[in-house]
This record gives structure tokens, C-alpha cells and sequence, in this order.
């Protein structure tokens, strides 16, 4: 498949902290925004791919023109564009209800917050802080809320306070993978992954894995990198995922991603 400069299609995979966007901002810059503008003008598909459920994501991201799917909460939810204004989602995994109520109860007992991202609300039990959410979490006020209030809540991913602690691996490493990030960790659901997703949202496009770009900066893009067909660390990744990179662009706040869309595409 060619665009229409007569060039191979490719889908672009976009992580958004950290790659898109750095700590406190909602929007990438410019110039990143108009090499992205171009190389979906010129045919190329572009796919956010983010451990951010859906709801999680600002609508600066969502709302845009130039976006073609979503790999949301690690993997756990892929969705297509297929109007100016819709998505549909072709693959979605939630957190068990139940499962969710023991969640909350161990938070308690550590006396620490911990988001539940879903597909249209985020919950949160305790004040979360640190961090900026688009939107206001619903509060939790009992272990019973997902059963009772919210049984259609669709939780997909987790962000938790701080760093890992030995009783939320003991407790939570049978269901989910840890990340580690500066002032929280997140929870991606075992058996996800962005590469994963990216198969998924390959596979739906009609494009080959060879065909694909990966564009990201932490732990949680290791798999999604390694699995493109041209994997790309952020100046600002860690040492880990930079090692794992076929190339490695500039950082987030020197349009990086602008620097590896005109270089790789």
C-alpha cells in the first residue's frame, strides 16, 4: 500500500508523556504537531499509544484531525477513527468487578490514593495528587462502589501513588505489570501490552508490522519499540529503552518527534 506520494504507508505509534508532551503540559508543541499534520496529510496513519485510559486522555489529543486510532491503557483498549468525529473500539479489556473492590481495599489499608482509569470516567480512591487529569475523578467512598454504583465503570488501567511497594506486588503482580514513574506507578493488566495493540490496530488497518513507527521515552515502550518495524527512543528516555531503540531523536522539549517523523518518514 502507497500514499500518495507514491511512498509506503506507515502507521505511526505516538506515546504521549514524556514523548508528545513533558510533565505539566496538555498539548504537544508546534512544531511536533506540524510534522504530524504533514505526515498524515502525506497518507501516513497516526495512532496515539499511551498507558492513559481513554477517558484519561486531554480532548487537546482526541479532538484533533490528524488522529487516526488509539492504543489506550497499555493495550488494554484499541480504538479506530472511522468518522471526522468518531472512534470505534475494536478491542477493549476491563478489570474485573470484584477485583476491583479488593483493589480499593488495599489502598485503604496503605492509606494511599490509587486511580481507576475507565473508558469515559476516572475514579479515584483518596485525593489524587501529582499529577494532571483532565477531568475531576469520582470519588470512592466504599469497596462496594464498582459493584453497587459503577458496575458498567469498564476500569482499564491503574495509577497508583508513589513508588511500588512489597505489598502491591505481592498483591496486585498476579494481575498486573508495575511501571515505576517519578512520583507514581502505573498498572497495566498481565496478558496487555502496547505491541499488542499495535498488532491489533495493524491488523484492522491493513498494514504490516515492518510498515510501523514507535515513538516513545519509558519502560512501559520497550515492547512497542521493539516490536515497530523502526523503533525510536526520546532523547529523554531511559537507558533502557534508548539501548533497545533502532534510533534515538531529540528530547521532548526540542521537538523530537518532529526530528524523527522528517527523518524516518
Amino acid at each position: 500500500m502507497q500514499n500518495s506520494g507514491g511512498h509506503a504507508r506507515k502507521a505511526v505509534f505516538l506515546d504521549i508523556d514524556g514523548t508528545l508532551i513533558p510533565q505539566g503540559k496538555t498539548r504537544p508543541g508546534p512544531e511536533d504537531t506540524a510534522a504530524i499534520e504533514m505526515a498524515h496529510n502525506a497518507g501516513h496513519l497516526i495512532f496515539l499509544s499511551t498507558a492513559r485510559s481513554l477517558a484519561n486522555i486531554p480532548p487537546e489529543f482526541t479532538g484533533v484531525p490528524w488522529l487516526d486510532g488509539i492504543v489506550a491503557a497499555g493495550g488494554a483498549h484499541v480504538l479506530l477513527k472511522n468518522t471526522p468525529a468518531e472512534f470505534t473500539t475494536v478491542y477493549h479489556k476491563s478489570i474485573p468487578v470484584k477485583l476491583l473492590s479488593a483493589i480499593y481495599e488495599l489502598y485503604e489499608r496503605l492509606d494511599k490514593w490509587c486511580l481507576f482509569e475507565g473508558e469515559t470516567d476516572l475514579y479515584a480512591a483518596r485525593r489524587v495528587t501529582c499529577i494532571i487529569l483532565p477531568r475531576e475523578p469520582v470519588a470512592l467512598k466504599h469497596e462496594n462502589d464498582f459493584i453497587a454504583k459503577y458496575p458498567d465503570a469498564l476500569i482499564s488501567k491503574l495509577t497508583m501513588e508513589g513508588g511500588i511497594a512489597v505489598s502491591e506486588q505481592e498483591e496486585l503482580g498476579a494481575f498486573f505489570h508495575l511501571y515505576p514513574q517519578a512520583d507514581h506507578h502505573d498498572g497495566i493488566i498481565k496478558g496487555e501490552s502496547k505491541s499488542q495493540g499495535m498488532l491489533t490496530a495493524l491488523e484492522a488497518a491493513g498494514l504490516s508490522r515492518e510498515h510501523s513507527i514507535a515513538i516513545g521515552d519509558s519502560a512501559n515502550d520497550l515492547d512497542m519499540i521493539r516490536f515497530a518495524g523502526t523503533g525510536i527512543a526520546m532523547g529523554n528516555a531511559c537507558d533502557e529503552l534508548k539501548a533497545a531503540a533502532a534510533h534515538i531523536t531529540g528530547d521532548v522539549t526540542h521537538n523530537g518527534v518532529a526530528r524523527a517523523l522528517r527523518k524516518y518518514l
